[in-house]
């Protein structure tokens, strides 16, 4: 029997002792469905099996990603240096922020069946996906006080 067992994902901490780890049968891009199974921590590097399963929910992994609607985090770890790994799982639809380097961008992404739509934020908060102010605007018109707007007043036409 050979062993067809190889890591698909890999983010370690810069120091090198601690991270996150996702091992697979078969190559996987994420997100991907599936099953994951919590191994165990091997060299301070926690490690999660990833099964695919049609039946299971949809995976992803990346840097700081933040759930926003339909996904929850498996685990997520700060790496030292403003990295970060972290593990979602998600429903067929779901929606997450995902943030650069020390948090200085950021960009919210929606996913259906595992694939990424161009669907955006401006849409999404007008959907109820993403949270929103709903502050109402209240604009005061300046009234207009000169000769002119006098003579159109006299006129009937302001």
């Amino acid at each position: 029997m050979t062993n067809t067992i190889q890591e698909v994902y890999r983010a370690v901490s810069t120091n090198g002792r601690y991270g996150i780890a996702v091992v697979a049968e078969a190559k996987v891009t994420f997100p991907s469905k599936g099953r994951l199974t919590l191994l165990g921590t091997f060299e301070g590097v926690k490690t999660f099996k990833f099964t695919a399963d049609e039946n299971g929910q949809w995976i992803h992994v990346g840097g700081d990603l933040v759930p926003i609607a339909g996904a929850v985090v498996v685990d997520s770890e700060s790496l030292q240096s403003g990295n970060h790994a972290t593990i979602l799982a998600g429903g067929d639809f779901f929606v997450i922020k995902d943030y650069g380097y020390m948090r200085r961008r950021s960009e919210i992404i929606a996913f259906k069946d595992g694939v990424r739509i161009k669907l955006p934020a401006t849409v999404m908060a007008a959907m109820g996906l993403i949270p929103t102010e709903n502050k109402p605007v209240e604009v005061k018109i300046p009234a207009i006080d000169s000769p002119i707007t006098e003579a159109l007043r006299k006129a009937g036409i302001v």
